[in-house]
């Protein structure tokens, strides 16, 4: 299981690194992820209650930034570039660039349930170090188990305070999938066979959703 850190704003450290004699074994103890063995609730879905849905509508007020930008041509004044466009327009604060820095490694199989669970405490930790809300990202099948592991924690459990999110290409996948097969036998996939070809769309009439079908449609 590979860890990465987003922090913003960006961590400035200094480049130069004392000369220190140290062995391998004390360099792998300062880079060790504690392993937490993981014991299975049994609650699983039993927990989780869906809440109503709130209708939200926001204007964009940038929507047609771009017309007017490729626009301003005509006029034939001098114009700013689009960065420079952009910079009169958006105010307020701004935190500055992120720094991504590297966590350590769990050597176990990622679907590993306990490796998840070790995975989730080593980031809360952290977290509650740092005083910030921790905020988790991952694919499909390892947010799944990552959810069961939080839902079936007690209310008081710290790993309560995670984040979950979804990646944002699994999250679109995901949303194909349940538009698949809401609209299965309705002529759908008949439909997008029509611009896209077989094998993207699915060969198989048994395969109701079209989630696994979009990575091999992008290049189409």
């Amino acid at each position: 299981m590979g860890m990465i850190a987003a922090v913003t704003p960006a961590v400035r450290k200094a480049n130069a690194i004392l000369r220190a004699k140290v062995k391998p074994n004390d360099v792998a103890a300062m880079g060790k992820v504690p392993i937490l063995f993981y014991r299975d609730g049994g609650l699983g879905l039993s927990t989780i209650t869906f809440e109503k849905l709130h209708s939200f509508k926001a204007k964009d007020p940038t929507a047609y930034l771009d017309t007017l930008w490729k626009c301003s041509v005509m006029f034939g004044s001098p114009r700013p570039a689009w960065s420079g466009m952009m910079q009169p327009v958006h105010h307020g604060k701004h935190h500055g660039k992120s720094s991504v820095m590297f966590l350590p490694m769990i050597d176990m199989n990622p679907n590993d349930v306990t490796c998840v669970y070790s995975t989730l405490k080593f980031i809360e930790d952290h977290a509650f170090h740092h005083d910030v809300t921790p905020i988790v990202t991952f694919d499909q099948p390892l947010w799944w188990k990552a959810l069961m592991i939080i839902v079936t924690e007690p209310a008081e459990s710290s790993l309560r305070k995670i984040v979950l999110r979804l990646g944002g290409f699994h999250a679109e996948m995901s949303f194909l999938g349940s538009i698949g097969h809401l609209m299965a036998a309705s002529g759908l996939q008949e439909l997008l066979e029509l611009i896209l070809c077989l094998q993207c769309c699915g060969s198989h009439a048994h395969r109701q959703s079209h989630c696994s079908c979009y990575p091999r449609a992008l290049p189409c």
